[in-house]
């Protein structure tokens, strides 16, 4: 899965960045949030006007959210790689009322230009999964991986 790929790519930075101790185990974790609609990736916008063009699309449709995950455990020099997936729906919304969201500044540095954690959460009809995987980190999901791995943070 790509999301997959380019949030191990992230841990896979900062291991070879040279800004971690090489004497001390670290446990990284990086992640990377999609909204995927109607075959089509929507990420975070680059401008007012593409974040209005994501938000009148997804006006009053439904859509899934994939956060995936990377635990790249340093000591054993391994990573290992999930992602969780909900579906969110959305209401109508005005043209007016995206550009009034727009204004916040909110939607740009999010993945189909809404936070749900913020006041993009007025838009959200009804959804499945979970909150935080919709905000961008399924720490439940991680938490399991962690606990799969048997990797401890203290």
């Amino acid at each position: 899965m790509a999301v997959e790929d380019l949030a191990r790519r992230k841990a896979q930075a900062l291991v070879e960045s040279g800004r971690l101790d090489p004497l001390e185990p670290h446990l990284i974790l990086s992640a990377d949030t999609i909204v995927h609609f109607k075959g089509e990736v929507l990420g975070k916008p680059k401008d007012r006007e593409e974040a209005f063009t994501t938000l009148k699309k997804l006006s009053g449709q439904g859509h899934q959210v994939i956060t995936a995950f990377c635990l790249w455990n340093t000591k054993e020099n391994r990573a290992v790689t999930g992602h969780c997936t909900s579906r969110v729906q959305f209401r109508e919304i005005p043209e007016q009322e995206i550009w009034d969201y727009i204004a916040t500044g909110d939607p740009m540095d999010k993945a189909g230009a809404y936070g749900i954690q913020s006041l993009g959460r007025t838009f959200v009809t009804d959804f499945t999964g979970t909150l935080e995987n919709i905000a961008g980190l399924p720490v439940d999901e991680v938490e399991k991986m962690m606990a799969k791995e048997k990797w401890v943070v203290r």
